[in-house]
């Protein structure tokens, strides 16, 4: 099973390529659905206007319908209105536009951006200042060989409130440690990397990603009651828990099946080649003497 999940996995294409071929697809699709004039009929229901009056410095004041204010009760029944959306090529002239004068508004107007990059500056500065490296290091430094497996893993799974520096940092060092104390370096390699790649969405602190989900979140309850919020300790408590959890379970995986199954390390395997030693049976062809 593991060979079919390692030659499977070897097949997928890089992230960036997929993420291209969707797009790819998306526009394609765009043109095939306008082409057939696909479109989509559904409902909306509309609360009653609601009359607000704006005074102005000069003591007039004007009548002015607008959209509901928060936790505003509606006098009267909703309207039901059907609406209808039409598929737009974007391999058209106008969708072609499109795509390229709508890239500062599809960022400026997503207001996750704001905060991946308020929490990018301070990742970034406390991984240029050392301070996360140095912690990775004290921690995988002090931990005796028979926790070894449990502190790697369990520092690739918070490694999150980092964001990318356990892929920079932990990984190599895991394998560096593993051998080290003479156990396989690809088994602490892969131990690693999936403390810090499967269980990347928890945490026992509050984590850059969670500010990014709240606010995705947030906005997705805000077209049901506007009223509604979720805090950014919403998951807290799930999170510690599935933190350990998953520590768990990625160690027995890491140290029952995946550890047996690369063997007994050979510490020749590791070592570089010197020049001239391909093949170790040759022998280095003796030098000639000059004669005088």
């Amino acid at each position: 099973m593991l060979d079919r999940i390692e030659s499977l996995g070897n097949k997928v294409p890089h992230p960036a390529m997929i993420f291209l071929g969707l797009c790819g697809l998306v526009i394609l699709l765009s043109a095939i659905l306008a082409a057939f004039d696909v479109k989509v009929t559904y409902e909306v229901a509309e609360l009653p206007p609601v009359s607000v009056t704006q005074d102005y410095d000069t003591g007039s004041s004007v009548a002015d319908y607008t959209i509901p204010p928060p936790g505003y009760e509606p006098q009267g029944e909703p309207v039901i209105k059907q609406e209808t959306a039409e598929i737009q090529s974007l391999l058209s002239v106008d969708g072609v536009r499109f795509l390229f004068t709508s890239f500062v508004s599809n960022f400026s107007g997503f207001s996750v951006v704001a905060v991946i990059l308020v929490a990018m500056l301070g990742v970034g500065v406390a991984e240029e200042a050392g301070l996360m490296g140095a912690l990775i290091r004290k921690l995988v430094k002090v931990a005796p060989p028979w926790a070894l497996t449990w502190i790697i893993v369990f520092i690739g799974v918070i490694s999150s409130i980092a964001s990318d520096a356990g892929y920079l940092i932990l990984i190599p060092l895991a394998a560096a440690a593993y051998r080290s104390v003479g156990r396989h370096p690809l088994a602490g390699l892969a131990a690693a990397y999936a403390g810090v790649a499967a269980a990347f969405g928890v945490n026992v602190l509050i984590k850059p990603s969670d500010g990014v989900l709240t606010e995705v979140t947030n906005e997705a309850i805000a077209l049901v009651d506007p009223n509604l919020t979720i805090g950014i300790t919403a998951n807290l408590w799930f999170n510690i828990v599935s933190t350990f959890f998953l520590t768990a379970v990625i160690v027995f995986i890491s140290s029952r099946m995946v550890e047996k199954r690369l063997g007994a390390y050979d510490p020749a395997e590791g070592e570089r080649p010197t020049r001239g030693s391909a093949d170790p049976g040759a022998r280095a062809p003796r030098r000639r003497s000059r004669s005088m």
